[in-house]
């Protein structure tokens, strides 16, 4: 740990340089090895929790709320009566009689729906457990996720064009995507080759690149707009703190559209988009939760492709299933805040036990002198 702790140093004395701040010198980084081995230990921790929490409830429990279609048991209820009101000697007749006589059969129908997999998550890891014989049932097709997300990776490091590569990598999201839906039986790469060899990749590159296409815009331009108003207040004849009014309106603004525009445009185009990839996997595959292979019977799934597999998918999601999606990104978010509010606490004491009171002072007068330079 003293290599951190010397790299941790050299760092913070090279910054201190570059930025010409002579006068921070006298503030000294003396952190002892165990506060250095604290920080990094939870550091890896968060790192660790944060990527399991994110794929399982981010990512695999989404998903499989936006396939499942529950299903109901219908009960039938036949009774078989036997009428004779129309015979004069009705009270005369015997059982044998009666019996001769066609009968009245009452049929009585009851539906009962079952409860969905996905409306609770301690459910859903009991069920996929169950399912998959595995106490990881949550980090199923991870192996898939990482191998596309490299793959993707690489190829946007070479072409930058994001939504461009997601179209033209479809068919390895669409496999890693039935690979998570579906029973175990099937690896990663033979569902690649499956997938590939049923004309995967037609049906699939257009609606992959459109539903990208549109996250990326709308990740996006709020972003750029926002830099946009600060560079055009910054030319208007006005003082500083209407032009600081002005950019904060600005960016409330935008990040009010963005959240409307993901939550309106996004989440439709993702769960149909979903809905459509796993609806592409064969009659004779036994999956997770139970889907709806025909999207709402508009017509026959692998006959569509493009955008219409899009459209199809996300008419035949219903509202409790996006009441259950809402539902589990909440307590997502809840989740990852509650991390991420433990780890500041933690490196922020830790910290704090290690520099004292003194330091925070040091600190705190240097940054408010050049708060007034």
């Amino acid at each position: 740990m003293g290599g951190m702790h010397h790299l941790v140093s050299r760092g913070v004395q090279l910054a201190v340089q570059q930025a010409g701040r002579e006068d921070f010198e006298d503030i000294k980084l003396k952190l002892p090895a165990t506060t250095i081995t604290v920080i990094a230990l939870a550091t890896m921790f968060h790192v660790i929790f944060y990527f399991a929490n994110n794929y399982t409830y981010g990512i695999l429990v989404p998903i499989l709320t936006s396939v499942e279609s529950p299903v109901a048991t219908a009960i039938v209820r036949t009774t078989e009566t036997y009428t004779d009101e129309d015979t004069p000697d009705a009270p005369l007749l015997t059982k044998e009689e009666k019996e001769s006589q066609a009968p009245v059969i009452d049929e009585e129908v009851l539906i009962v729906g079952h409860k969905p997999i996905t409306s609770t998550w301690i459910g859903l890891t009991r069920h996929l457990k169950e399912k998959t014989g595995s106490n990881y049932g949550g980090m199923r097709a991870v192996g898939g996720f990482v191998i596309y997300q490299i793959v993707l990776t690489l190829a946007t490091a070479v072409f930058p064009l994001y939504f461009i590569n997601a179209g033209l990598l479809c068919v390895l999201s669409t496999a890693w995507i039935q690979q998570m839906v579906a029973m175990p039986g099937m690896s990663y790469f033979q569902r690649v080759k499956q997938l590939s060899q049923a004309g995967g990749f037609k049906k699939l590159v257009v609606p992959v690149m459109f539903v990208e296409a549109i996250e990326t815009a709308v990740s996006i331009l709020p972003g750029q707009s926002l830099k946009l108003l600060s560079e055009f207040a910054r030319g208007l004849d006005m003082d500083d703190h209407c032009k600081q009014r002005i950019v904060l309106a600005g960016g409330l603004l935008f990040g009010l559209f963005a959240i409307i525009n993901f939550v309106c445009v996004v989440i439709p185009l993702k769960v149909g988009l979903v809905r459509f990839q796993a609806s592409l996997l064969d009659a004779e595959t036994e999956t997770i939760v139970p889907i709806d292979r025909t999207l709402g019977g508009v017509e026959d799934p692998p006959t569509l492709k493009g955008i219409q597999g899009v459209k199809a998918g996300w008419k035949s999601f219903s509202r409790d299933g996006l009441r259950r999606l809402a539902k589990n990104y909440a307590k997502y978010i809840m989740l990852q805040s509650f991390m991420m509010l433990m780890f500041i606490i933690t490196v922020g004491s830790t910290l704090y036990a290690a520099i004292g009171d003194e330091g925070i002072k040091k600190i705190r007068s240097k940054m408010g002198h050049h708060a007034h330079i």
